[in-house]
Formats: structure tokens, C-alpha cells, sequence
């Protein structure tokens, strides 16, 4: 109990030097209702996770993405593909997580997206719904699968087809 009360003084004492009115939730110590929660043990971290890819599928893949730069796009990188791919993943995993899925327009092509509204709406429970949203940390393996070029024309066309692994403790409420 004495530590609570310490803990809560020093919170008053923080937010009467603070001129700025603090936002709640920008820190823990503005945020004295949750003092009672620090009883409960943090989740340790998730483990790392090893992938071993089919070695010529993997460097045929490697090669394509060295064509793509050098022939199509110079300014193509791979880390910021998959920095990207990151970045996407977590943005339809929120989507789904908060089911608002208008908020698919133009993130996805229409087929992707009308599969997607189709998947959220007959297969995902409401706890799935709940508990799939990842953040960049989550995603513990994001490795390009098939890297297809295609030209038509003057059109050139890149798909690529991704592994996506992500691994997150559930946290029961």
C-alpha cells in the first residue's frame, strides 16, 4: 500500500510541474488507475522464429528482385518492400480487428477486397476479429514466396506472393 501511495504522489506532483495538460495515453504515469495492475507479470517476449526457404525457389526470387531493380526500377529496394509489406499487414490486421471494412477502399484490389469483406463477415469469430490485430513487433516472418515479372507492352507488371508469420501472446482480460 505504501508504494501505491508514493506512486500517486509522485503522479500529483508530476501533473501540478507539468504546464501542458498530459494526454492519458501518452505515458503510464499519468495514469493512476492502472498502479493496480502492476501486480500482474508483463508477457515475456515472444521467441524469435527461424524460416529455412526452399534454396532455389529462394534464389530465383533473389534473382528477379535483382532484375526488377536493375531493369525496371532502379529506385526498388527489397528492405523497404518488406518494410512496406510490414506496414500493410498491420494496417488490414486493424481494420479487421475494429471491423470497418470500407476502410479497405483502395488498400486492396476489388477481388482481394470483396474475398476479405467475405472472409471477416462468415469465417472470423468476434474473438479472432479481436485478437488478430499485429503490430510491426508481432510479424516474426515476412519472406517473398513467388516473384513473378510480367510485360505487356509497355506495361510492366511485378507480383509477389509473401509468407506472412506473426506471433503474439493473447492477453485474457
Amino acid at each position: 500500500m505504501p508504494l501505491i501511495q508514493r506512486h500517486l504522489s509522485e503522479l500529483k506532483s508530476f501533473i501540478r510541474s507539468n504546464p501542458k495538460r498530459p494526454n492519458p495515453t501518452d505515458s503510464f504515469a499519468v495514469q493512476p488507475h492502472r498502479f493496480q495492475h502492476m501486480t500482474h507479470r508483463k508477457l515475456p517476449k515472444t521467441p524469435d522464429l527461424i524460416y529455412v526457404p526452399q534454396i532455389i525457389k529462394w534464389l530465383k526470387n533473389k534473382f528477379k528482385f535483382k532484375v526488377l531493380k536493375n531493369a525496371w526500377d532502379p529506385e526498388f529496394s527489397e528492405g523497404a518492400f518488406i518494410y512496406g509489406t510490414t506496414r500493410a499487414v498491420c494496417k488490414i490486421t486493424d481494420i479487421i480487428s475494429r471491423d470497418k471494412p470500407q476502410e479497405l477502399e483502395n488498400l486492396l484490389t476489388f477481388s482481394a477486397k470483396m474475398k476479405l469483406i467475405d472472409y471477416m463477415s462468415t469465417r472470423l469469430s468476434k474473438v479472432q476479429k479481436e485478437i488478430i490485430k499485429l503490430k510491426p513487433d508481432d510479424i516474426k516472418i515476412l519472406v517473398p514466396l513467388h516473384v513473378a515479372l510480367s510485360k505487356n507492352g509497355n506495361k510492366k507488371n511485378c507480383r509477389v506472393a509473401m509468407r506472412v508469420l506473426g506471433l503474439k501472446w493473447k492477453n485474457d482480460r
